[in-house]
């Protein structure tokens, strides 16, 4: 048994899994490797993942069918013969509206007196 026996720390996990490349000794598998902090080192793991149980990352997948879209737009626009711009806006402030049916009321304050407070009652 080996003097120190340390387990990954994964909530101080410095950087996603960033695959590499194929390993000489599996070559149906991925070698992912993620960097954590211990102490006041940076410490490398690597894990051996087969190609089956990886999946293609969706991130940028909203990214692509914008661009799509956009250009479809942008060549409506020209067969047209318009400028238009496809940036991306803010969403801005939701609309106003008027609260109907509530009754004001008005509330004053207890006054505090110290005096009696201290003395341990009214």
């Amino acid at each position: 048994m080996a003097p120190f026996t340390r387990a990954c720390p994964t909530n101080s996990t410095m950087a996603a899994l960033v695959v590499s490349g194929t390993s000489p000794s599996a070559p149906s598998a991925l070698r992912s490797t993620s960097r954590f902090q211990v102490g006041n080192r940076i410490i490398r793991k690597r894990i051996h993942v087969r190609v089956e149980h990886v999946q293609p990352s969706r991130c940028t997948e909203e990214f692509k069918l914008r661009k799509i879209k956009n250009d479809q737009l942008k060549a409506e626009a020209k067969a047209k013969g318009e400028v238009i711009s496809t940036k991306r806006q803010p969403e801005g402030p939701k609309p106003g509206f008027m609260v109907e049916g509530a009754m004001l009321e008005t509330v004053t304050p207890i006054p505090y007196d110290v005096v009696n407070d201290l003395k341990g009652g009214y």
